[in-house]
């Protein structure tokens, strides 16, 4: 299991964004910008190798994201149900995600296996990936849910999730 620490808003802000390990070495580069169709945004190894790459493939309510690793698609990230919590499925590579983007904390489970969890410290997300080979997807998968979180959360949203009264008879 590997953890990383990253300031909140930077995954998915329009700036380059260095991903440093446990003892501050700098590890992978996020490169890239969200907003305008054709954007991407790429995971960069440090000799400049890209390893992951995620872009918005439609600008409809329920935006969909197309995941690359080394310029081979291997899914397609879709939002499901987002009313209690929020969850995604990653098609191809059956990944399903669970969480609350109104507390920033996320799992993600290839059938029962954990692949990644995200829980909020502060400002900062700490992101723990369970198995190496999975790292860059894990981190552009990140930006996603941060760039959600932090454009399609409105107040509506929070004040339908606080208002929820289930009456059972």
């Amino acid at each position: 299991m590997v953890t990383y620490y990253i300031q909140k808003q930077l995954l998915s802000a329009n700036v380059r964004t260095t991903i440093k390990d446990n003892a501050g070495k700098p590890e992978f580069l996020l490169v890239g910008r969200w907003g305008l169709k054709g954007d991407s945004l790429s995971v960069y190894d440090m000799a400049g190798e890209a390893l992951a790459t995620v872009k918005p493939n439609n600008f409809a309510f329920s935006s969909q994201f197309d995941f690359f690793v080394h310029h081979q698609k291997v899914g397609t990230m879709n939002r499901l149900f987002p009313i209690l919590k929020d969850i995604y499925y990653i098609r191809w590579l059956k990944w399903l995600v669970v969480g609350d983007s109104l507390e920033g904390v996320y799992e993600v489970y290839h059938i029962h296996q954990k692949k990644m969890s995200i829980t909020t410290i502060g400002n900062l997300y700490k992101i723990e990936i369970m198995d190496q080979e999975d790292i860059p997807l894990c981190l552009c998968l990140a930006s996603v849910l941060d760039y959600w979180a932090n454009h399609y959360v409105s107040k509506k949203t929070i004040d339908e999730r606080k208002n929820l009264n289930f009456e059972f008879s």
